[in-house]
């Protein structure tokens, strides 16, 4: 659920001041390489310290209009795993959402300032990793990497907390596995 809250950060330390001590925050976290979010770009850290800093409570009608313009489906199925990706390209993928959609999402927000249950945030396990390290590493969020599992499915899984250790890689080779990551499942 952490790439449906508009605040990722605000969400961390929300989670932080539940936890007791030695407590770990448990995550399964959609990869963006194998499910609707295929064609969507990745987050940035820009992305993440810029809704905090705002204290967004909402998504901003660009997250929604993204979102509904670039989900994707890979015949016919919203989430799939490495082996049905493999040797696919872009004739395999078809948009779930029209334009229609996209400017009806943006008005409830605009307009009404509606929740959409949509997902602002993507991310591949390296890149993923990689953003948490900087998060903490800035201040910005206490808790740190305990344990990281990648599967070939549609989801990793992290665990968070104080004491956690960090990644076991520096910034750049988490940034080089990232891209190989993206460039391992090109469509």
């Amino acid at each position: 659920m952490i790439e449906h809250v508009p605040d990722l950060v605000g969400f961390l330390n929300d989670c932080d001041t539940l936890l007791r001590e030695g407590g770990v925050l448990s995550l399964a976290v959609p990869d963006q390489r194998y499910c609707f979010d295929r064609l969507r770009a990745l987050t940035g850290l820009s992305q993440l310290i810029d809704a905090h800093l705002q204290g967004r409570r909402n998504h901003s009608p660009g997250q929604v209009a993204d979102y509904f313009l670039n989900v994707v489906k890979l015949d016919g199925r919203i989430a799939w795993d490495a082996a049905l990706a493999a040797g696919r390209s872009l004739s395999s993928v078809e948009f779930v959402h029209t334009v229609q959609d996209a400017n009806t999402g943006m008005d409830a927000v605009r307009k009404h300032d509606a929740y959409l249950d949509i997902h602002a945030w993507c991310f591949t396990p390296s890149w993923f990793r990689l953003l948490l390290d900087d998060l903490n590493r800035l201040g910005l969020v206490a808790l740190r990497e305990r344990s990281f599992s990648a599967t070939q499915g549609h989801e990793f899984y992290i665990a968070l907390s104080r004491d956690g250790a960090g990644p076991d890689r520096d910034r750049l080779a988490l940034m080089r596995e990232a891209e190989t990551e993206m460039a391992a499942c090109a469509l």
